[in-house]
């Protein structure tokens, strides 16, 4: 399970703080709030309390679409969005490679 300095895990679910996301990227707090109401209202992110957020299933498909078009995305943060989108799809059997090509028929 990925855990960082600034996140937490629970119920199998990790959990990413402003703090963490404000110190990786060296924005700062108020932008990077800012952000996240932005990624809030288009249903990637959800708040899990004061401070701290849990991409959702849409928002890990996002990632996941991102790094098969080639984006540079983190590999922690691909590998839990992988794992996200098998437990939310019923897809626990299913190896990452098989979820990945399986994403790649949804968007072609």
């Amino acid at each position: 399970m990925l855990t960082m300095k600034f996140m937490h895990s629970t119920n199998e679910q990790n959990i990413l703080s402003l703090t963490y996301i404000s110190k990786l990227t060296g924005l700062s707090m108020a932008t990077i709030y800012r952000k996240a109401l932005d990624l809030i209202a288009l249903g990637l992110i959800n708040k899990v309390d004061r401070g701290h957020y849990i991409v959702t299933t849409k928002g890990a498909f996002l990632l996941v679409v991102f790094a098969i078009n080639g984006y540079n995305i983190r590999r922690d943060a691909l590998e839990a969005s992988i794992k996200r989108l098998k437990e939310d799809w019923g897809l626990t059997e299913l190896s990452d490679e098989e979820v990945i090509n399986y994403i790649k028929l949804l968007i072609n």
